[in-house]
């Protein structure tokens, strides 16, 4: 897999360890960016920095690629992109700062992920989901050009607003 990709306006890249710093500043201490994500905010930088350790080695052992998403034009840390292969499909999920929403920055390294993975021989469906009340995500996926395939009932534990399973738009792109 490539280690860097290119967009108009973005680079995405494997993390690198000093990352933490701007991980942990930008989004991952941030209970409101955090809300849907599978996992609670981080308590310090020193569990942001084994979050980055443990991206690093997923990519040594290839079970997951998490890229962090830098602006081209300054080099800011503004969110991670990552995706994990599962046989003939892959599942993506991501994260952009607060201050980058809106601008269309996580459509545009959607889009470019959803071409880079469809082309791959092997993959015939990329895949991510959302929370049914995650409004914005939901417009990025369709912003993408993935096609909202339905509700899953009570799929996925998004922590910070409930440890019950929620609700969950499954979106696709195949070819």
């Amino acid at each position: 897999m490539e280690e860097t990709i290119s967009t108009i306006r973005l680079l995405l890249r494997k993390p690198e360890i000093h990352d933490h710093t701007a991980v942990y500043e930008h989004w991952a201490r941030e209970p409101e960016i955090t809300k849907y994500l599978t996992w609670k905010p981080h308590k310090s930088p020193e569990e942001t920095r084994s979050f980055i350790q443990q991206c690093i080695k997923d990519w040594e052992n290839e079970t997951r690629f998490p890229f962090v998403i830098c602006l081209k034009s300054t080099k800011e840390v503004v969110g991670m992109i990552e995706f994990r292969i599962d046989n003939f499909k892959a599942e993506i999920g991501y994260v952009l700062c607060k201050n980058y929403q809106g601008h269309g920055y996580m459509t545009e390294a959607l889009k470019k992920m959803l071409d880079l993975l469809l082309s791959q021989e092997k993959i015939y469906r990329v895949q991510a989901y959302c929370d049914i009340e995650n409004t914005g995500s939901f417009r990025v996926m369709e912003k993408a050009g993935m096609k909202c395939e339905g509700i899953l009932s009570r799929f996925a534990i998004h922590p910070n607003i409930s440890d019950k399973p929620r609700d969950c738009y499954m979106f696709s792109k195949t070819k």
